[in-house]
């Protein structure tokens, strides 16, 4: 009963298309006693599912960018299929369920428009009075086409309180990716390993696949001059979160990384606490709740400053989870910078508190 919970456990974490691929590699010397016949035809469907729906959302994709680049909005995919051939030069190894795509804030308007001409449903309604708020309180926004999502993002990281990744470096030297039918730009080296990093840290890393992401880097990306990466990141305030990632990269995914990197990763102790962290959560599957999420990645920014503009910017910026929960007239979206503390106040203490008294109680 062992291969069931292998299937749902890499499924989970996002890695069966490698598991498979691994197994097949493998296949003439593996016993039926290791993998019997029928477990493999399980990973064999699951694969070739995995397969169809990237080729079609890939398919999508193209589309999509074909229509804003027609308009003369620029526009760059991220994550999804160009990932997956940029990282492992095959489309089927990886799982994904969504789109990405980063264009300059500047043309969310326009991108919006084009979307719902095509027949993409907006997570909410956005129009010019309350685009302003979006713009400075998310990173991104949400597209629904039949049960496919589209994100359409203009940054990367937090942008409420202070944004350190200026725009314009994302779309600095971007490489070429051949997919099916179309050649396409993706993020440069330096700004992938960023975007990889800070999304593992802001979801604490509870998927594999994440892991396996940055470790695919490492393999892809050998030329890369990682003291100049470090330094970057030190400037931007990220140093600690790419710190973790080649760490956890190294430790758990297998990546070789140069000695004298190695070693500078490990100088900073809480980086090794963070990963401890972390691997737990892999492997006992638990559900981080909202708090512990911010807890995770305020330790994960080793600049005081920082931490500060971040709580800040959770507690105070509105976000579209405000929106979802309590409706308002667009003329009165600026009255949800003050209700956001207080719905998090209800939310985060006061429900928690009394959900514990009731417990109690029974």
């Amino acid at each position: 009963m062992i291969w069931p919970t292998v299937q749902q456990f890499t499924l989970r974490h996002g890695v069966l298309p490698l598991l498979y691929a691994r197994l097949k590699s493998l296949e003439n010397g593996l016993s039926p006693e290791l993998i019997p016949g029928e477990a493999m035809k399980d990973l064999q469907a699951l694969y070739l599912t995995n397969t169809l729906r990237n080729l079609r959302l890939s398919q999508m994709l193209v589309r999509v960018l074909s229509q804003l680049s027609e308009a003369g909005i620029p526009v760059m995919p991220i994550k999804g299929p160009v990932l997956a051939e940029q990282l492992y030069s095959d489309l089927s190894l990886r799982q994904f369920s969504d789109l990405d795509i980063l264009i300059h804030a500047e043309d969310f308007l326009a991108t919006y428009r084009i979307l719902e001409t095509a027949g993409f449903r907006p997570a909410f309604p956005v129009d010019s009075k309350i685009e302003p708020w979006l713009l400075r309180s998310e990173t991104e926004h949400s597209f629904f086409y039949q049960n496919d999502m589209l994100e359409v993002h203009w940054a990367i990281a937090e942008k409420g309180v202070q944004y350190p990744i200026k725009e314009d470096q994302l779309w600095q030297n971007p490489l070429t990716i051949e997919l099916p039918e179309k050649s396409l730009h993706a993020l440069s080296p330096q700004n992938l390993l960023l975007l990889l990093c800070i999304h593992g840290a802001k979801h604490l890393w509870s998927r594999l696949i994440w892991v396996a992401d940055v470790a695919h880097f490492v393999k892809t990306y050998p030329q890369i001059n990682w003291g100049d990466s470090l330094e970057r990141a030190r400037k931007l305030g990220f140093y600690r979160i790419i710190c973790l990632g080649l760490f956890m990269a190294e430790n758990i995914g297998g990546a070789q990384l140069p000695h004298n990197i190695s070693k500078t990763i490990r100088n900073d102790p809480a980086v090794e606490l963070l990963a401890h962290q972390a691997l737990i959560v892999q492997l006992n599957e638990t559900i981080s709740t909202e708090v512990t999420l911010v807890k995770y990645y305020l330790r994960c920014r080793e600049r005081y400053r920082d931490r500060v503009y971040y709580v800040l910017d959770q507690t105070f910026i509105p976000k579209q989870a405000d929106r979802t929960a309590i409706s308002m007239p667009d003329f009165l979206y600026p009255l949800y910078i003050a209700l956001r503390p207080l719905r998090l106040i209800l939310k985060l203490l006061i429900i928690p508190f009394f959900t514990r008294e009731n417990n109690k109680d029974t």
